[in-house]
């Protein structure tokens, strides 16, 4: 992960392998946490994961959409990990491109999922989350690169 001088700006680069990056700082996943980021380079496949993990896992590598402490949201098919863990009124389904904003909104327990400033989805992406602690997660694959927005703001609020 590279990060810029002015620590606005942190980028995660895919380097033949799944290369995992995660947001600072934690927090609360009963209260209410926003992070964006902008898909920056991807090919057709879009083989990029965004999502949260507890404080208390290790994300690392190809392991990382598996983990029962994660809820990741698979930019390529919209399906979310580990499988089983999408809730019941997640609707998502499609494919991201470059260029596009994605956001996760972390409120009382649930994580929406935002699309170029729209609710995407239909429902709550995912429920009953993997820890009191949390952190915003990247992983991305080769060739693909991802941007973390400093100080996003959830649409609407």
């Amino acid at each position: 992960m590279a990060v810029s001088p002015d620590r606005q700006v942190a980028t995660v680069t895919g380097t033949g392998q799944w290369v995992s990056a995660l947001a600072e700082p934690a927090f609360d996943s009963s209260g209410r946490a926003y992070a964006e980021w902008v898909l920056e380079q991807t090919d057709a496949n879009c083989y990029i994961m965004l999502g949260v993990t507890a404080l208390t896992a290790a994300p690392v590598g190809n392991d990382v959409y598996q983990s029962p402490l994660s809820r990741m949201n698979y930019c390529h098919n919209s399906v979310v990990y580990p499988s089983g863990s999408a809730s019941p009124s997640w609707a998502g389904s499609g494919r991201r491109s470059q260029g596009d904003r994605v956001g996760l909104l972390v409120e009382g327990g649930r994580v929406w999922v935002y699309v170029n400033g729209e609710r995407f989805g239909g429902g709550a992406m995912a429920e009953g989350l993997p820890g009191p602690r949390l952190r915003f997660l990247a992983a991305c694959y080769s060739g693909t690169r991802v941007r973390l927005v400093a100080g996003a703001r959830p649409p609407g609020g």
